[in-house]
């Protein structure tokens, strides 16, 4: 190894060259010091190249001579300031998940000019950020002690889509084997270390873009459901109001108001994404059960019972999802029955899960009708189908709808998703 060290008028250049084989210069290239080296260099006002020789390889480093003192202190005053959160509400927020103090300095300097970042060093702290303020996008390392990136993206996916929180994984050179198990456990993308700001700017660029695309689609999405309000149930709700006018006055205005929430609620469903709090949806769907019971009075009955620990304020689900499992058995279990009828509606705490279960003492279906259902075919011809709700449920994490049904006795149908997103942290690691 060959140590040069010139003095050019007001820089240094520091020559440092070295001989080995092709496979060692390309590590020596790659190493995340380099990175971090080369940023530190420039915060100073230097320069840092790699020159990759025939028979070895030479690093270049130029630093000013004069003013010094003023550069460091300058330079200390930034990592003084970057020990707090550099958090802007205008910037999209990142959550940086890196055990090596020094890489996530490097990083946050990289990167705080594009996002609101916040940088924790362990899985904990991460899981705590998340559930009390949700990032935009993570960067997490792939080694880290306890709990890894692949793990702790594993459980990040129970409660969070692709979409809802990208995750890009830092991926050590040295591992390239990894990258299908990193994938497998729901990160978006990932990156090799040293990674240029290019590099991440570029791939965070590209995950922000989809995610977009993704949020346009669930709003189109949501138009389409919209757009299949029946028709029918429109007209004969209007018609029963206007007889209750001559009638009831009183009640003809109830009525009026329980429509205007029905339809205020649907047409303004798609605002705020797929999420709603569980009060609203009961409420569009007190809201259409009164509406439907002014029409055939006593042959509809419809028992709703919630579990008393439940907080209705605040629990989230997906918005127009109850609404249309209850329609669903008024319409094609209650109505076609002869005689009266009734819908039960239950929500409970089943573990760590919320269960929302519709029963109907309906006309039931057959097994090859369940199985139809089951199988996404749509053997409805009117109202927002089952299959439709059941196409929204796969899409997200640790959620499942299950449908159960027997001729002239009745269909059961039960929808379960995770309670609260990212509740019991702890138990993870009490898992031994």
């Amino acid at each position: 190894m060959i140590l040069t060290v010139l003095h050019l008028d007001t820089d240094v250049r520091i020559l440092v060259e070295g001989a080995g084989p092709e496979p060692i210069q390309q590590k020596a290239a790659d190493e995340t010091g380099q990175s971090i080296g080369k940023a530190i260099i420039e915060q100073m006002g230097g320069t840092y190249s790699v020159d990759l020789l025939q028979n070895g390889i030479r690093f270049i480093i130029t630093l000013p001579f004069g003013g010094y003192e003023q550069v460091l202190k300058d330079n200390e005053m930034i990592i003084i300031m970057n020990d707090q959160p550099l958090f802007n509400e205008n910037l999209p927020r990142l959550l940086i998940v890196e055990d090596d103090v020094i890489h996530a300095e490097v990083l946050q300097s990289l990167l705080q000019s594009h996002y609101a970042i916040e940088v924790v060093h362990c899985p904990e702290e991460a899981l705590n950020v998340i559930q009390q303020k949700r990032p935009d996008f993570l960067l997490i390392d792939e080694v880290m002690p306890g709990m890894g990136g692949i793990a702790l993206t594993k459980y990040i996916r129970q409660y969070y889509s692709y979409i809802d929180l990208p995750i890009i994984m830092l991926v050590a050179n040295e591992y390239p084997t990894n990258i299908s198990l990193i994938l497998e456990s729901g990160a978006n993308d990932y990156i090799r270390k040293p990674a240029t700001k290019e590099m991440l700017l570029s791939r965070l660029s590209a995950i922000a873009l989809t995610k977009e695309a993704m949020g346009k689609a669930i709003q189109h999405e949501m138009a389409f459901l919209q757009a299949q309000i029946n028709p029918h149930f429109l007209y004969n709700a209007l018609s029963s109001i206007i007889s209750f006018c001559y009638t009831d006055g009183e009640r003809a205005g109830h009525l009026l108001t329980m429509l205007s929430t029905y339809l205020r609620y649907i047409l303004e469903s798609g605002k705020d994404g797929q999420r709603a709090t569980l009060e609203k949806e009961l409420e569009i769907i007190c809201a259409y059960v009164e509406i439907e019971q002014a029409r055939f009075g006593d042959k509809l009955t419809v028992i709703l019972t919630i579990e008393d620990t439940l907080d209705a304020e605040k629990i989230e689900i997906p918005s127009l999802l109850i609404q249309p499992l209850v329609e669903n058995a008024i319409r094609h279990g209650i109505f076609e029955k002869d005689g009266n009828g009734t819908v039960f509606i239950e929500i409970k705490r089943q573990q760590n899960n919320l269960s929302i279960q519709v029963r109907d003492d309906g006309v039931g279906m057959t097994e090859e009708q369940v199985k139809a259902l089951n199988n996404g075919e749509n053997i409805f011809s009117n109202g927002i189908g089952f299959t439709n709700v059941l196409r929204r449920v796969k899409e997200m994490p640790s959620a499942t709808l299950s449908i159960t049904s027997k001729k002239d006795e009745g269909t059961t149908m039960v929808f379960i998703q995770p309670l609260k997103e990212l509740q019991h942290v702890e138990n993870y690691y009490g898992r031994g």
